[in-house]
């Protein structure tokens, strides 16, 4: 939303003369490239380690699934200490 109303400001305040209107939205969007692709990739990563860090939390359903882990694990190895 911000750039948008960025982008016309800065779009609005060129001078066909100075600069055409076709090369000013090129040059616009070469700086905004940048920092639009590292705030989706901050998001992405900031995502991505909330969803990593919410089984170690101190939350119910956290817990519930580290004990099931632990279950699951536990169970898997008496059948294979069983099978050996």
């Amino acid at each position: 939303m911000a750039l948008a109303v960025l982008r016309r400001a800065c779009l609005g305040s060129v001078p066909p003369a100075a600069l055409p209107p076709h090369a000013a939205v090129d040059v616009y969007a070469t700086f905004v490239r940048f920092p639009q692709d590292s705030t989706r990739r901050l998001l992405v990563v900031a995502v991505v380690t909330a969803l990593a860090a919410y089984p170690y939390g101190p939350g119910h359903a956290a817990r519930a699934a580290r004990r099931t882990a632990a279950r699951v694990t536990s169970a898997t190895g008496a059948v294979v200490a069983a099978g050996a």
